[in-house]
């Protein structure tokens, strides 16, 4: 009898073997990487269902994205966070994350504009080309407001002229109809 045997050398049966390993050690880590994937999507779905819970009980009929606002921190020194903003029927309400932070009630609010970083208006909008080319503008949509205290205002910040400019036409939108 030879050192192959009938099915072939032992060192190509023990090759097959290391290699079947391998293919099981990779669908092991596909496993658990699918697994971790299913727990954020899990996660992430209840996020959301809290969230249409919460949007459903405020009577809200539209949701946007508002970019940024100043808001105190942690240290109480004022901060950036990303807001979003429930239009309900008398309130812009705002949230970071799923947490409400303020509300702007519509009838008080009396002008609204969009500003440039320098608080300039904006004489004309960039092409696509030039807003990709201009990484450290920013862009502001102004909601003046005529409050009880006082006037003042709100400001939040686009690093983005498209994307301010469709914040602005989503609070002029709301603006038209508030009771």
């Amino acid at each position: 009898m030879t050192e192959r045997g009938e099915g072939g050398s032992i060192k190509g049966l023990f090759l097959a073997s290391g290699f079947q390993f391998v293919l099981y050690a990779l669908q092991d880590i596909d496993r658990a990487d699918l697994r971790d994937e299913g727990a954020r999507i899990a996660k992430r779905e209840a996020v959301i269902a809290r969230r249409d819970q919460t949007l459903r009980s405020i009577n809200a009929g539209e949701f946007f994205p508002a970019g940024h606002v100043l808001l105190a921190g942690p240290d109480g020194y004022p901060e950036p966070r990303r807001v979003e903003v429930a239009v309900t029927p008398t309130d812009f309400v705002l949230f970071a994350g799923e947490n409400e932070i303020s509300r702007i009630p519509r009838s008080e609010v009396t002008g609204l504009r969009l500003l440039d970083e320098h608080g300039d208006r904006v004489s004309h909008p960039p092409t696509e080309v030039e807003e990709m080319d201009q990484h450290d503008r920013q862009y502001v949509v102004w909601l003046d407001r005529n409050a009880t205290a006082g006037r003042g205002g709100h400001v939040f910040v686009f690093h983005a002229w498209s994307v301010a400019e469709e914040a602005r036409r989503d609070f002029e939108r709301n603006l038209g109809s508030a009771t």
